[in-house]
């Protein structure tokens, strides 16, 4: 599924093929397998996030932020989806905030973790982030933006000793 017999088809075209995917109009038959899917929705989130383009069928950056938010929540509350695959996408997540610039880093904490972080049990499942130290940020500010840290925790840190 992720060539499509394309070597290296454009956004655009992805973009093309994900509204159609997404389309309740069309019925894919058979379903399409959802590790291929997962794997072909990675690739296809990851070019959006990163390239951030501007055409008319693929996503922007922030909007396939907010649109993992969505198709992570539908793979963690199907309880037919093996954990492992949630797992990888975690993993998934965590390398492309730690490679991104600062823009994609703002892009994955305000599109997709403070939203994810809204929900306590996923919250919890990527609360192992705080133990890195780059991923620890990403972490802080989501559950901040989240409304899930107390202001006063920040305040605490940012503020410089007294003499």
């Amino acid at each position: 599924m992720s060539s499509f017999g394309c070597k290296a088809p454009t956004i655009e075209v992805l973009g093309f093929v994900y509204a159609m995917i997404h389309d309740h109009r069309f019925r894919i038959e058979p379903p399409l397998p959802v590790l291929d899917y997962v794997s072909w929705a990675k690739h296809y989130y990851e070019r959006c996030l990163r390239e951030n383009p501007e055409g008319k069928w693929a996503n922007s950056a922030y909007s396939a932020g907010w649109d993992l938010v969505g198709f992570f929540l539908s793979l963690w509350d199907d309880e037919s989806v093996p954990r492992k695959l949630l797992l990888d996408l975690k993993r998934w997540l965590a390398n492309l905030y730690m490679t991104a610039n600062e823009y994609l880093r703002l892009c994955i904490v305000n599109a997709t973790l403070e939203h994810l972080f809204e929900r306590k049990d996923i919250r919890k499942y990527f609360s192992d982030w705080q133990q890195d130290p780059v991923l620890v940020s990403a972490y802080k500010e989501a559950c901040f933006w989240g409304g899930k840290t107390p202001l006063s925790r920040y305040n605490k840190q940012a503020k410089p000793a007294k003499s």
